[in-house]
């Protein structure tokens, strides 16, 4: 995977998760997001990540106390 493919994908992730710092390790070769308001988060794959991040926004509110709702992705048919 070159740079490119994972700026993209990091791209991707805060467009899909408003309000989320994704990062790639490049020495962990890990992904992880810090939600600002949660916990560090962490998957071995992007789509490993975008279900951590799935799975601690459906079990706390955001900062104004609201469910989290995801935008629709484009690719949902």
């Amino acid at each position: 995977m070159t740079g490119d493919d994972r700026a993209r994908l990091l791209h991707e992730l805060e467009a899909r998760f408003p309000g989320v710092q994704p990062w790639y390790g490049e020495y962990t070769r890990g992904w992880y997001a810090w939600d600002r308001v949660g916990p560090l988060l962490a998957g071995r794959t992007p789509a490993e990540l975008a279900r951590a991040i799935e799975a601690a926004r459906s079990r706390r509110p955001d900062i104004y106390g609201r469910p989290w709702s995801t935008p629709a992705r484009a690719d949902a048919g």
